[in-house]
């Protein structure tokens, strides 16, 4: 292994390490609102589908990668190798991919949870994204998380897309 290939590694592992460590220790900004139990509710269902439409779109791009390593660029019946950009956006995209797949996938099962902790009249505490992912005090809160995952699906649309351009271009 080549030592620029486990520098990008570390690279790549030092974002996510710092990004997780960041959304550990950020709350949520501003004041909470007043918000009535149904609104929440609504918002939280929102937050559902929002979660599982990103988890769609992620996984459909990871297809297309499998797909352009396999069908574009043949050369008689062997694909054009990876050059050693292609490798680092690919492997980059499919690791933020995963990130946010994680991210969302912790956040839709953590919603129950958030439910139940929901106020039945209109309080400051059904502003969910100022609440703990679980009820213990060790858990990061929904706000910045929801944001990590959305950031972690942006960053991985990109290194995606100049993926998914160099191979194209060679093919």
């Amino acid at each position: 292994m080549e030592l620029h290939s486990v520098l990008r590694g570390v690279v790549i592992i030092l974002v996510l390490l710092v990004s997780a460590l960041y959304v550990h220790r950020k709350r949520a900004e501003g004041p909470n609102q007043e918000v009535e139990h149904d609104d929440a509710v609504s918002a939280l269902q929102e937050l559902r589908q929002w979660g599982t439409f990103l988890i769609g779109i992620q996984s459909g791009a990871l297809a297309i990668m499998g797909f352009l390593l396999e069908k574009i660029g043949t050369t008689g019946s062997k694909p054009i190798p990876l050059t050693e950009w292609e490798k680092t956006l690919g492997l980059t995209a499919i690791v933020f991919f995963a990130a946010s797949i994680g991210v969302a996938t912790w956040l839709l099962g953590a919603l129950p949870s958030v439910l139940l902790r929901l106020k039945k009249e209109r309080s400051t505490e059904n502003d969910f994204y100022h609440l703990r992912l679980f009820s213990f005090k060790a858990w990061p809160y929904i706000g910045p998380l929801t944001g990590l995952q959305y950031a972690l699906f942006l960053v991985g649309m990109m290194f995606f897309a100049a993926f998914t351009y160099m191979r194209l271009v060679r093919a």
